[in-house]
């Protein structure tokens, strides 16, 4: 009997979803490409060069375009960010 209490105790807390985080409104939801970064050149969409995040927050897809084009990059969202300074897996946000 008391292992029944706790263990429904413990699938009733573990049941609870957990806070989902805020999307950023300019790369894919998900947990692919959801990294912005401002890249200076781009490998074939495999690999982002020189990137860096926005130096301020984009509103919007439009706006992280034009967010990276002042300061001479080009705008994409990542797989993984600076691995060996580059960004792995990269695509032009949508």
């Amino acid at each position: 009997m008391q292992f029944i209490v706790i263990a429904s105790l413990i699938a009733s807390v573990l049941a609870v979803p957990a806070d989902i985080a805020p999307r950023n409104g300019v790369c894919q939801d998900g947990i692919l490409y959801t990294s912005p970064q401002c890249c200076s050149a781009d490998v074939l969409d495999v690999a982002c060069l020189s990137g860096n995040g926005p130096p301020e927050q984009p509103s919007d897809a439009n706006n992280f375009r034009e967010i990276c084009g002042r300061i001479g990059k080009q705008a994409k969202c990542c797989v993984l960010a600076e691995v060996a300074d580059q960004d792995v897996l990269c695509i032009a946000p949508v």
